[in-house]
């Protein structure tokens, strides 16, 4: 199912993946997460792949401006990581 979002995206939100501008998988993650309609376990997923491929660092994750969930998601992580 693909749903279509409109809104302002600052552009250091976006990225450019061969021909296609969309939001980075940071951005992606923080917008899931400020829904709450995504299953705990695919976010817990998201951030664990993102962080194994490099697509988002640990200190982008410790930004106090991230919505709860995906907060608590990131310290379980780095708690098990730990």
């Amino acid at each position: 199912m693909i749903v279509l979002h409109r809104a302002y995206i600052p552009v250091e939100d976006t990225q450019e993946i061969p021909g296609v501008r969309c939001t980075t998988a940071l951005r992606t993650m923080i917008d899931l997460a400020g829904e709450q309609r995504t299953d705990t376990t695919l976010l817990r997923q998201a951030v664990r792949e993102a962080l194994a491929r490099g697509l988002v660092r640990r200190d982008q994750l410790e930004r106090e401006d991230l919505p709860p969930l995906l907060r608590r998601e990131f310290r379980v992580l780095a708690s098990a990581h730990a």
